[in-house]
């Protein structure tokens, strides 16, 4: 017989070998099979790091069978200024920072501003907000979280503090917030002309006016070299021939910039993190943190009148719903489901319900809806009947709705109507020598509407002056 390691013959009637079977071989084939043990730990360590890092985004843990039977202790401590995650990665629904600051008095003569009974709306309180648990995220996604953005810091969160979730009684959702609206007197609005705020060969379009009128901002592929760039936010005076600068500089494009209260921090969505993601920034220290992240697309932001909630667009569960979250991340809420394109979320004035745009066949027909949040209910519609209604906007005293209604079967000739809720009473927003008309956005003291209109094939952006009077 022979040995199986070393090939040299055996003794007659033994097994051991004399050549390998050695106290000191023995030692050294142990040694071997501890470096050898060793080795492959390490690099079966080295790869899941970079398995957990490039394809699960730092969280491999919840993508794992046993994610959910684990508890936050234990789990890695989250670093500064990022919110912490619960189990199934969304944020933690408690979280304590400081409010915002207050905005400045707006001027004599601001467009937008409101008039003096009604300006002095107070700071929103730091107030607990009952929300229901959030929800998980879909298939093809991964759940909204606070990560850093292009910019390597933080930016404080401009919310007020989120109390610790407790369980919802039924059909509860939100609670904002709000001070006591005001109390509008009754009028009667009629179109009565328009003014070009931001023309030229650009594209200048996704205008709103901060919530003192004293700043418009809006997105542009303007470009200092005289070539069309990226779209990218904007800022001016909401005055004819008043000259625009770059808000901050971005590495992808910018659309649906919002300002938030405090008249310094601005909501968009941008395609610089794929597919397309919700953003802030502070627009003097330029620092800037990502609102989502995965696969699906969010979109279409738009920031509650309190200033502590965002309704955007996402398609995290295959179809596009409207949902809302924190401006810190947290309390993510799902609003709208079902097979149809729901969009364009924007806020009723007293933050307890949402319009948006509800696409039953894509440039043919689509209504307006409004969803009840405190306490939730169904969508029902406000503006239908057939053809396409879309892009609406409530008026501040919630008594009007501005939308954009396409007059031809193929989803063209879209015009601006402003629609009396309690009558049914339209009138329509037509300036002489304008093409199409989109995305009426009211200003604060309802004297006019922030919109976008076609010509010579650009878009430039405008104002219609509504004139007031006694409601008989």
């Amino acid at each position: 017989m022979y040995c199986y390691r070393c090939g040299h013959q055996l003794p007659s009637r033994g097994t051991t070998c004399p050549v390998c079977d050695t106290p000191q071989k023995r030692r050294q084939r142990s040694r071997q099979r501890l470096f050898l043990g060793l080795f492959i730990f390490l690099a079966g360590a080295l790869v899941g790091s970079l398995v957990d890092s490039f394809l699960f985004k730092g969280r491999a843990w919840d993508h794992s069978i046993l994610g959910p039977l684990a508890s936050d202790q234990g789990r890695p401590a989250v670093g500064a200024g990022q919110p912490a995650t619960g189990g199934n990665g969304n944020q933690s629904s408690s979280a304590s920072v400081a409010p915002p600051p207050p905005h400045p008095s707006p001027g004599p003569g601001a467009v937008g501003q409101v008039p003096a009974p009604e300006a002095d709306l107070p700071a929103s309180p730091a107030a607990a907000v009952t929300s229901l648990s959030p929800a998980p995220p879909g298939p093809g996604s991964e759940p909204v979280a606070a990560l850093a953005s292009p910019s390597p810091s933080q930016i404080p969160v401009p919310t007020a503090t989120v109390a610790a979730a407790a369980e919802p009684s039924a059909g509860e959702v939100l609670t904002p917030s709000l001070p006591s609206p005001p109390q509008w007197p009754a009028v009667k609005l009629s179109f009565e002309a328009a003014t070009e705020l931001e023309g030229g060969a650009d594209i200048d379009f996704h205008g709103s006016l901060s919530p003192d009128g004293r700043t418009l901002i809006f997105s542009s592929n303007r470009a200092a070299d005289g070539k069309t760039g990226p779209l990218q936010c904007y800022v001016k005076e909401p005055t004819p021939g008043a000259p625009a600068v770059l808000a901050f500089p971005w590495p992808g494009q910018v659309w649906t910039p919002e300002l938030l209260p405090d008249g310094r921090t601005i909501v968009f969505s941008s395609d610089s993190q794929k597919p397309e993601h919700l953003f802030l920034i502070d627009r003097e220290t330029r620092q800037s943190r990502q609102l989502t992240t995965g696969t699906a697309k969010n979109m279409m932001p738009a920031v509650s009148p309190d200033g502590r909630f965002v309704a955007f667009v996402s398609n995290r569960r295959g179809n596009n719903d409207i949902w809302i979250m924190g401006l810190d991340g947290a309390n993510l809420i799902q609003i709208t489901s079902g097979p149809e394109d729901d969009r364009e979320p924007r806020w009723w004035p007293d933050g307890r319900s949402l319009i948006f745009t509800r696409i039953k066949e894509r440039y043919k027909d689509s209504m307006i809806m409004r969803v009840p949040l405190d306490p939730q209910g169904p969508p029902q519609p406000l503006i239908a009947g057939g053809g396409r209604h879309w892009l609406a906007d409530p008026s501040p005293d919630g008594r009007y709705v501005a939308f954009v209604r396409s007059k031809q079967a193929d989803g063209s000739g879209n015009g601006i109507f402003v629609r009396r809720l309690e009558s049914g009473d339209e009138f329509a927003v037509a300036p002489p020598g304008l093409g199409e008309c989109y995305r009426p956005i009211w200003t604060r003291d309802m004297t006019g509407l922030i919109f976008h209109a076609e010509r010579a094939n650009r878009k430039n952006l405008f104002l219609a002056r509504l004139r007031q009077t006694p409601l008989d």
